[in-house]
């Protein structure tokens, strides 16, 4: 360890290892965020697309996308779970032919764990509430 004679004690050189890391791990999960969005803006030829999250920061947090066309009807799903920065988007075919308008909390998707019910509830949601705003507005 000759660098560490050269004026680098262990704790600079640990403390200057560490940002290295962190640096690393920004990279690393910015290309992640690029590969999902690049994916979600693909979903969006199919109709209207729709993200949903639940979980906490300490237990664990599952990303999901809805696409669901013109008459309600989930014509795409995919879930996005995982503890690194290597997790991809994967489909999710037990829900794809549910009309949005029937989905109910005690019986939509009760194959899936629980953090993946509650977060293609939640995108489901948001598309339920911006059809209603567009049709107020329009």
């Amino acid at each position: 360890m000759r660098f560490l004679t050269g004026g680098l004690n262990f704790s600079t050189t640990i403390i200057l290892l560490m940002f290295v890391m962190w640096g690393m791990q920004l990279a690393l999960t910015y290309f992640q965020m690029k590969r999902f969005y690049a994916k979600v803006k693909s979903f969006r030829q199919y109709g209207i697309t729709s993200i949903g999250m639940a979980g906490s920061f300490l237990k664990g947090r599952v990303y999901t996308v809805v696409v669901v066309d013109e008459n309600g009807v989930i014509v795409n799903a995919e879930k996005l779970t995982g503890l690194t920065v290597f997790s991809n988007l994967k489909p999710v075919p037990d829900i794809i032919g549910f009309n949005i308008n029937v989905v109910d909390h005690n019986t939509f998707g009760l194959s899936l764990k629980r953090k993946v019910r509650e977060s293609f509830i939640v995108a489901i949601e948001k598309i339920k509430e911006s059809k209603l705003d567009s049709k107020e507005v329009g």
